[in-house]
């Protein structure tokens, strides 16, 4: 821009004093000539000053770019140096741990099992009878030889306990004779309910020789033995005739009695 400004003016100013060169007399032609050499010479030394500070300028701004380019390219590399060290310096941090980590996996771990000792289960024992008792369904109930003197007395004074009263006094499972027994219910005698025909009864005696006794009839009497229909079971309840045998009484209610019979 400045070189085409700086030739649009001497353009001009050529063409004044072309003008003024018309006005001078023939007998200067010599001087007009100078005068235009010395316009056109400067010109000319004017474009080409314009025209080597111009390359030169171009020269230093290549120069610099060609050198910033340079510190670039130089940082740049420098910048991939570094990165790729820090992560060799990763690699290398890391590999131990995955090294750890793959040794892991691959070696099992054993865990030492330590034996329990195993308690061994208590085998139950059943509870055996012990003299003068009656188990009947499991319900192991003592007994008094008391007989019809003293029977009654003992069962009020103990409803957990039963007693001898008719038959014979004393019980044997040896002697052949009938021994009757007698409880309260409510009572430890409850029991005679869970009963039924061909049920077992255990008896043992004084000298705890037990005797096993089967159920072989069930009846209600009334305080006089006799039952509903009108069978009359006194002999039967309190007779120590029939062999080797038991008869168990308790109360239903105030008038009413519950009678089994068993026989060895």
């Amino acid at each position: 821009m400045i070189k085409k400004t700086g030739f649009k003016k001497l353009l001009i100013g050529l063409t004044m004093i072309s003008a003024t060169a018309v006005a001078v007399p023939v007998v200067f032609p010599d001087v007009a000539a100078k005068t235009l050499d010395t316009v056109t010479s400067t010109f000319n030394s004017s474009d080409e000053t314009e025209n080597t500070s111009q390359e030169k300028a171009d020269k230093k701004q290549t120069s610099a770019s060609s050198k910033e380019n340079k510190q670039v390219k130089e940082s740049s590399e420098a910048a991939t140096s570094a990165t790729s060290e820090t992560n060799q310096s990763q690699e290398a941090t890391v590999a131990p741990e995955e090294a750890d980590t793959v040794a892991a996996v691959e070696t099992p771990v054993v865990e030492e099992t330590i034996p329990q000792e195993v308690e061994p289960t208590p085998i139950a024992t059943q509870p055996t009878l012990q003299a003068n008792q009656l188990n009947i369904n499991g319900t192991f109930i003592s007994y008094a030889n008391a007989g019809q003197g003293s029977g009654q007395a003992v069962i009020d004074g103990n409803s957990n306990m039963a007693a001898t009263w008719g038959g014979a006094a004393v019980q044997s499972g040896s002697d052949g004779l009938n021994t009757h027994f007698i409880g309260h219910n409510p009572g430890i005698f409850n029991v005679l309910f869970s009963l039924t025909g061909g049920s077992v009864i255990q008896v043992s005696d004084s000298n705890n020789q037990v005797t096993n006794y089967t159920v072989t009839g069930i009846t209600q009497v009334d305080d006089y033995a006799v039952s509903a229909d009108g069978t009359d079971y006194y002999d039967q309840m309190i007779g120590t005739g029939g062999g080797e045998r038991i008869t168990l009484q308790t109360c239903i209610n105030d008038s009413t009695n519950l009678i089994v019979f068993a026989q060895a």
